[in-house]
């Protein structure tokens, strides 16, 4: 891609284009002499203007031409063409963008194969594989480069500008303690997919973290999260200092860059500070919402969540939940000591995917035949030192009778009442099933497919009767399983 013309579509949410910030960036670093224009919205155009391997930002024609959706597609088009793009990625998949960089004829259109409708006007697919939770979004978006790459590329972090007069406004924005001591920022909104931890929990959090540190603490948001704050500055004692609404979204940038640490949702700030390599506190209740996908990439971060006591599928997206069983398991304590730790570490966590695993992953064991029990014994041994969630799983009476007396989490039911099977996986939120021995293949398909109606991804299942001894084999074994499974996918 030497020498060529660029264009780069990410015109949604500004989590979503944070993320695809290393792909800009990445394409850079490969083909330094490549013509980067991107094309976001007017909420983002601050932020990728910022980014130093951009060539050029464009506004989203919709913003800019207001007139109808058939003469829009041709407008759209009619500009594309006047660009003279050689490749155009479809970072979000756009059917507008799409549709007009077919009819301005760019040679090479490359999106997510799996859209059956859109992925007949893209002409280089890459089957991205969601399912697959050995890959982070950052990671789903350099895939899109797969084609123009015989070795896999290596994730380059994206550089912001910032310039003096951006530094002076944060400057201004703080008040003396703040410059002096360091702050911490608090953004307590929340996205889609997601819950928010309590009002009331963050201002005993402030509380807690200006008493007995140093440290100052910002309070960020917008006027969506005017309740939520409201509650915040009335609850508590040491008043944090207020910037919701008062920063512009390229001040909020350069605000958590010089941040000793930000703490909230997987959501638009916390990407920042990810990009920005600044610590990260990451408060997501729910089950549905996994760092394996979303979380703190490659900065030093703590992720806080326990789904131990919540018994109902989770799908938010599909259901607004009004239960509190993820919110109230997070206590205050807990997040304050990750803060006080993850400000003091030079690394952390050290291997992030197994993290990942060990702090949201669920393993279902299914044990058909007790030919081996040293190799269950050991798996269970190696999930419980690492406070992994597990269970067994069996339809056989007799297993579980001579299991019951070591075991209370087995989960029995006849193989052919799928219904069963699903719900038990469903309301655990599986992402592991493993096989030790060889499952009816029908069968264990038809669960993984009939699971994913329900959580919008398959768990993976692996066989593997191993009588493992080290917890790095085990997750690698399942771990290896899934990108396995990403790359047949294909």
């Amino acid at each position: 891609m030497e020498n060529s013309k660029i264009c780069i579509i990410r015109n949604d949410k500004i989590g979503d284009v944070l993320l695809t910030c290393p792909m800009m960036h990445t394409i850079k670093e490969n083909w330094p002499s490549a013509h980067i224009t991107v094309i976001v919205n007017e909420l983002t155009y601050p932020i990728v203007k910022r980014v130093s391997s951009v060539d050029e930002v464009i506004v989203d024609y919709r913003q800019q031409f207001r007139v109808s959706n058939l003469v829009l597609v041709k407008k759209v088009a009619d500009e594309l063409k006047k660009q003279e793009f050689d490749h155009i990625f479809f970072a979000y998949m756009d059917p507008l963008y799409i549709v007009a960089a077919a009819l301005a004829n760019i040679k090479n259109r490359i999106g997510d194969g799996n859209n059956l409708i859109l992925s007949r006007f893209i002409t280089k697919k890459v089957s991205i594989s969601w399912h697959d939770f050995t890959k982070h979004e950052i990671e789903q978006q350099i895939r899109l480069l797969e084609p123009f790459s015989d070795e896999p590329l290596s994730i380059a972090s994206p550089e912001f500008m910032f310039d003096d007069d951006l530094k002076n406004d944060v400057k201004a924005l703080l008040d003396s303690d703040a410059i002096e001591n360091g702050y911490i920022v608090i953004h307590p909104s929340y996205g889609e997919g997601n819950r928010g931890w309590p009002a009331q929990e963050y201002a005993n959090l402030i509380d807690l973290i200006q008493t007995r540190t140093s440290l100052r603490v910002v309070v960020t948001g917008s006027d969506k999260e005017k309740d939520i704050v409201d509650v915040i500055f009335e609850q508590t004692e040491t008043k944090p200092i207020n910037l919701v609404s008062k920063t512009t979204i390229d001040q909020l940038l350069g605000l958590i860059k010089e941040s000793q640490c930000v703490i909230g949702a997987e959501t638009g700030p916390t990407h920042m500070a990810t990009l920005c390599k600044r610590p990260v506190i990451s408060i997501s209740p729910t089950k549905y919402t996994k760092p394996f996908r979303w979380g703190p990439f490659g900065t030093n971060h703590v992720v806080i969540k326990d789904n131990e006591s919540c018994d109902l599928i989770c799908h938010t997206y599909k259901k607004n939940c009004q239960e509190d069983y993820c919110l109230k398991n997070i206590k205050i304590e807990h997040v304050f000591s990750a803060v006080n730790f993850i400000i003091n570490q030079e690394k952390f966590p050290k291997n992030q995917l197994y993290y990942w695993f060990k702090t949201s992953a669920t393993v279902a064991i299914l044990i058909e035949d007790l030919s081996d029990d040293n190799a269950l014994e050991a798996t269970i041994n190696l999930l419980k030192q690492e406070n992994i969630r597990w269970f067994l799983c069996t339809s056989k009476q007799s297993i579980k009778e001579t299991l019951s007396g070591v075991y209370d989490n087995i989960f029995l039911a006849n193989e052919y009442n799928l219904k069963k099977w699903v719900m038990q996986f469903s309301v655990s939120d599986v992402t592991v099933i493993h096989a030790l021995s060889k499952p009816n293949r029908l069968w264990i398909e038809s669960i993984k497919k009939l699971v994913a109606l329900k959580l919008d991804r398959e768990p993976v299942v692996v066989e593997d009767s191993s009588t493992f001894t080290n917890i790095k084999d085990l997750l690698d074994c399942y771990l290896s399983q899934t990108k396995e499974l990403s790359m047949t996918s294909k």
